[in-house]
């Protein structure tokens, strides 16, 4: 009844105890709150490392052996690359020695050549006069070998001197459609004739190169020894420089005294040696290559090394920022 009286069935709380409540409640909402802040930094989960080991040590062997190729890479390619320069010192040298030797007069041939001495590296691309018969019934082919697109054969015949010895001559290509004697009746040269040519050193056998048939008169590569034995020559190579007047023209009945490249070409006579030296020299390419690489492996040697060193302070930072949050 005395509440009644007073209006009232709840008793009265303080006002004193109304604020205790109401900020003991922000105390305990406040705090979770803040650490319910998410950072703004984008960070890229961290591996645990607790993938199978079997998996991570095949990865670690395969890593060690690509970074030794890596390694191993600039040093070979740099040391090929000085080897290359070395081998163009070789060559020019070479190359010039072989033009020296053009630019000197013509030797006449003794009777009997030396073929260790006629086949050596020091009478190479040296000019010589050689007179003598071609013996047409024992020619040999080289080839196929192609000419300014076209496929054909080097023609090599014996010549046979006045006094019985006899020459191997390389007379120089003809065209695949000449091949038959009957078809090139200009290139059969009768009576004796005077050809300038080139003493040769004796060219190696390549490592793919396929040995002729005996009797077959076929050769795929320049096997002097083979050649010479089928012709019954001796075993030096020589090669005829090229000579307008060397086909089989009856000059009192024809108003032509020589023949072009293109008419000789078409009529099946041998196109001979230029007279130039043709030593193939690319070591300055290689030089360019090799070097080349050893620069290019060694930036991506030091770019992935750089890299595999960014995550170990890439997770420093993610453990500093998981610090600063807790």
């Amino acid at each position: 009844m005395n509440y009644l009286q007073r209006g009232s069935l709840i008793p009265r709380v303080s006002l004193r105890s109304s604020n205790v409540l109401y900020n003991s409640f922000k105390q305990t909402t406040r705090r979770p709150l803040a650490r319910s802040v998410t950072s703004t930094v984008d960070w890229k989960p961290i591996r645990s490392g607790r993938s199978s080991g079997g998996v991570n040590q095949r990865s670690s062997v395969y890593g060690k052996i690509f970074m030794g190729l890596l390694v191993l890479m600039p040093i070979v390619s740099f040391g090929l690359g000085t080897w290359q320069v070395k081998r163009l010192r070789w060559k020019t040298t070479l190359i010039s020695e072989a033009e020296s030797k053009l630019a000197l007069p013509p030797l006449e041939l003794p009777p009997v050549l030396n073929p260790e001495i006629a086949s050596s590296s020091e009478f190479d691309y040296r000019r010589v006069i050689v007179r003598g018969t071609f013996r047409h019934d024992k020619e040999m082919y080289i080839g196929p070998r192609v000419r300014n697109g076209k496929d054909g054969f080097f023609i090599v015949t014996p010549l046979e001197r006045k006094n019985g010895s006899t020459l191997l001559i390389k007379r120089g290509w003809i065209s695949k459609e000449h091949l038959d004697q009957s078809t090139r009746p200009m290139s059969l040269v009768q009576g004796e004739v005077e050809l300038e040519c080139l003493l040769r050193a004796t060219p190696e056998k390549g490592m793919f190169a396929v040995d002729g048939k005996p009797g077959s008169h076929h050769y795929h590569f320049t096997d002097v020894a083979a050649m010479a034995e089928e012709g019954g020559c001796q075993p030096v190579l020589i090669e005829a420089l090229l000579d307008f007047d060397s086909a089989n023209i009856d000059r009192r009945n024809s108003a032509e005294n020589s023949l072009s490249i293109e008419q000789m070409e078409r009529h099946g006579v041998p196109i001979g040696a230029t007279g130039k030296v043709e030593f193939r020299n690319t070591h300055f390419q290689y030089i360019l290559t090799w070097y080349g690489l050893s620069i290019f492996t060694t930036f991506m040697l030091i770019s992935l090394i750089k890299n595999k060193r960014k995550p170990k302070s890439q997770l420093i930072r993610k453990l500093e920022h998981a610090r600063k949050n807790q």
